[in-house]
């Protein structure tokens, strides 16, 4: 048989070094057997690049969405949430992005919740609450940050 590639020792899916996505447990691994690759991953300006470089040069407008999505996530975990809110409104505008619509909406929102900027916050939430409700995850966007808001949260 082929054999089961080296990475499912300390990966679950895929072969790639690090993904924004990936399990807390996996960073820990690549912490471990990688050390290396584990202090380049936290290099979100390298990452930015990598993916620029993937909307520019996808010859499919999934693969551009999907760059987009990552830039954003990008500049969300550096800090940057001016330039990840305009990166997630390239994704949103993005042809093909209906089905990751929800959850680009949802990133913009915590950044303008990053930026102190609650009206902004609350209207995305509302938007995501109200087209897709019929998404469990989806259903109390809103109405989860209003509470926190009126506990007494600073923002």
């Amino acid at each position: 048989g082929v054999g089961e590639p080296a990475y499912y020792q300390w990966r679950s899916r895929s072969g790639c070094t690090f993904c924004f996505f990936q399990q807390k447990i996996e960073w820990v691994r690549l912490m471990r057997q990688h050390p290396e690759a584990y202090a380049d991953a936290a290099n979100y300006e390298k990452a930015v690049a990598y993916y620029q470089r993937a909307v520019v040069g996808s010859a499919d407008s999934f693969s551009k969405l999907l760059a987009s999505y990552s830039i954003g996530v990008a500049k969300e975990s550096a800090g940057k949430f001016e330039e990840a809110i305009r990166a997630y409104e390239e994704a949103v505008n993005s042809s093909g992005s209906d089905f990751l619509r929800p959850e680009l909406l949802m990133a913009q929102a915590r950044c303008y919740e990053a930026l102190k900027q609650a009206p902004k916050a609350i209207e995305l939430y509302k938007t995501v609450q109200d087209k897709y409700a019929s998404r469990a995850y989806y259903s109390g966007a809103a109405s989860a940050f209003e509470k926190q808001l009126s506990a007494g949260s600073k923002l």
